[in-house]
């Protein structure tokens, strides 16, 4: 015998109702909120399926189906909205089919595709109701409606596409972005199905405008293209802060005269020649020599001086060759020290003679143009192609007459050489992962160089192991603290994210790979080419690899290191840290430092530090 055909309705007051433990839903139940509103505008549609109370209590009840619909009921109570004894409809059935009802209501119950809610909600603003009074009936915010009225006017052969989801709802918003149906349709017509990523349908749905994130229009400001007459479009899925920019000649426009007047102090100043360029990309820059600055004559009274620091260098240097059989891992600590003083000691003085000289101001220039973040950048000393043979003669010539072929001496240790290095190669990954069209520059510059004949007798410091060896080891091992720095932080929540999507068994990730859309599949090569990056050095190399990489990636160096005690001030002697306070802040800050010892110096030098920006020699280049 069927005992759920044994039923009757019944109006329970609802103080009288509980929730019952027969019922078979455990998990969900959430929105209490919105369902709360729909009953309170519209009523219960739906009645509640009850069984008499295990209590015993007379006229109590326990709910088996609808226990959501229960606590929405008792939270518009709570609001005052409704009152507690108010009589609720409820379908009763016995205590033996109350879990086969229970789980009845459950199963057959389908959840209704969005497609169709949003559909119905366009048909209830078409019978007349208002945005808010929709928002009201379902407990959801305006912006909802409005959202979802904007998806149900994309055009209908699309949104059919979504209904049969042949499309998701992510793809579908993208089409939101014009109300043009013929041109919607001829995006996803014309994309195949690799490049039907929603960044990918962004972008055709955009392409003749400029996205408010741009680095050209972070410069501009919105505010001044907006003032200047242009205009700004955006959409109902657009953050604060985001849109596009509909008028790309007017918004060059004020990007040129804004890095016009920046670039006018260098006009002044005797460069050969000065150009204002907004977008300036790698492959721009790689058409120049970069020259490094020049070195002014040094006075009699400073040849003296400089005479005297390398006499100091030579005696330290043969104190350590003289202790060469006591040769330790660390080696003499005090020798060492002694070296590393005469050698900063040059090195600042060298700094005093550094200056762009009038020879090179008469055959290089500066381009000034906007880096990555959407400030203004100078890059100073280019050679154009037709001077590039006159600098080379120069410097020919002028090695030569010196016979200077002694490398710079580096300023730090081996050690902190290559700690500070570290830093740099995590922060260029730290960027290079963001710039896939720059990795794969980076990866085919590799291969050319290993793969055609005219570059293997030549030497070029290349930044990337092409057999994917990951440098993160290393990293760690010159610089401890790099998995706590800005830099390390970046790069490893962007792998730790790709680890989590990869799947666990090797044999199955070419297919997994295969199948991967080729915008996801270039940042995965970005990531792995990035983790390849060794750009690490000690004090002997003549110029830090990756050079070039480090300028078009925009880094700057105080973006992702500071100054701390643990990872710098420790490991230089007082006298650098004087100069260093000095030269970051002043040398009445620098008078102010303890003159006892070294932790405390080391201490107050962190304070005054913070925030400076300051960056040793290593890592301005």
């Amino acid at each position: 015998e069927n005992t759920m055909t044994t039923t009757q309705t019944l109006l329970v007051p609802l103080h009288k109702l509980s929730l019952s433990p027969v019922n078979v839903r455990k998990t969900g139940g959430t929105r209490i909120d919105d369902l709360a509103a729909m009953i309170d505008a519209q009523g219960l549609l739906h009645r509640l399926t009850v069984v008499p109370s295990a209590t015993a209590k007379p006229g109590c009840f326990e709910v088996v189906a609808g226990n959501r619909r229960l606590k929405a009921l008792r939270l518009l109570v709570t609001k005052k909205k409704l009152d507690k004894s108010e009589p609720i409809e409820c379908l009763l059935v016995s205590t033996e089919s109350a879990t086969a009802a229970s789980l009845s209501e459950n199963i057959g119950r389908e959840a209704m595709h969005p497609a169709d809610q949003f559909l119905a909600f366009q048909a209830l603003i078409a019978e007349g109701k208002s945005i808010p009074d929709v928002a009201a009936s379902f407990g959801v915010s305006e912006l909802t409606v409005s959202r979802r009225m904007k998806l149900a006017q994309v055009s209908p052969r699309l949104f059919e596409q979504y209904r049969k989801d042949k499309m998701t709802l992510e793809q579908l918003m993208q089409f939101t972005l014009t109300d043009d149906h013929e041109k919607q349709e001829s995006v996803w017509k014309s994309s195949p199905d690799w490049k039907r990523s929603p960044q990918h349908l962004r972008a055709q749905l955009t392409e003749d405008e400029i996205s408010a994130t741009d680095p050209l229009v972070v410069f501009v400001g919105i505010d001044a293209y907006k003032s200047a007459g242009g205009n700004v479009r955006t959409d109902l899925f657009t953050d604060d802060g985001e849109g596009f920019v509909t008028d790309a000649a007017l918004l060059n426009e004020l990007a040129t005269a804004k890095l016009g007047a920046i670039a006018d102090p260098y006009r002044t100043a005797g460069w050969k020649w000065v150009e204002a360029r907004p977008r300036c990309d790698y492959s721009d820059l790689a058409a120049f020599r970069r020259m490094p600055r020049g070195c002014r004559d040094p006075s009699d009274t400073e040849r003296l001086n400089l005479d005297t620091l390398d006499k100091a260098i030579a005696a330290a240097n043969q104190e350590i060759e003289a202790a060469q059989d006591n040769y330790s891992e660390d080696g003499d600590e005090d020798l060492y020290k002694a070296l590393d003083t005469a050698e900063n000691a040059r090195e600042e003085f060298m700094q005093t003679l550094t200056t762009w000289t009038p020879e090179q101001l008469a055959m290089a220039g500066v381009m000034v143009t906007i880096d990555s973040q959407g400030k203004a950048q100078a890059h100073e000393g280019l050679v154009r192609a037709e001077d590039q043979k006159a600098l080379q003669r120069v410097s020919q010539g002028k090695a030569l007459a010196k016979g200077d072929t002694e490398a710079v001496k580096s300023e730090h240790s081996e050690r902190l050489t290559r700690a500070l290095t570290a830093h740099r190669n995590a922060a260029i990954q730290a960027l290079l992962v963001k710039r896939p069209e720059v990795a794969l520059v980076v990866l085919v510059h590799a291969m050319v160089l290993q793969s055609f004949e005219m570059y293997r007798c030549s030497f070029t410091a290349e930044p990337l192991q092409v057999r994917a060896n990951t440098v993160a080891a290393a990293q760690r091992s010159a610089a401890p603290d790099i998995d706590l720095s800005a830099a390390g932080i970046t790069f490893n929540q962007s792998w730790a994210t790709w680890e989590g999507l990869l799947p666990k068994d090797s044999s199955a990730l070419f297919s997994w790979l295969l199948a991967l859309p080729a915008l996801e599949l270039q940042e995965l090569l970005t990531l792995c080419i990035a983790a390849s990056v060794n750009t690490m050095a000690g004090r002997d190399v003549k110029g830090l690899p990756g050079q070039a990489l480090a300028t078009v990636l925009g880094l700057n160096m105080a973006d992702w290191w500071q100054p701390t005690a643990e990872g710098y001030l420790k490991h230089v002697s007082k006298a650098q840290i004087i100069a260093a306070v000095s030269a970051a802040k002043s040398a009445d800050a620098a008078k102010l430092l303890p003159k006892k010892s070294k932790a405390e110096l080391v201490a107050a030098a962190e304070t005054a530090l913070r925030d400076t920006r300051w960056l040793p020699a290593v890592l301005k280049s």
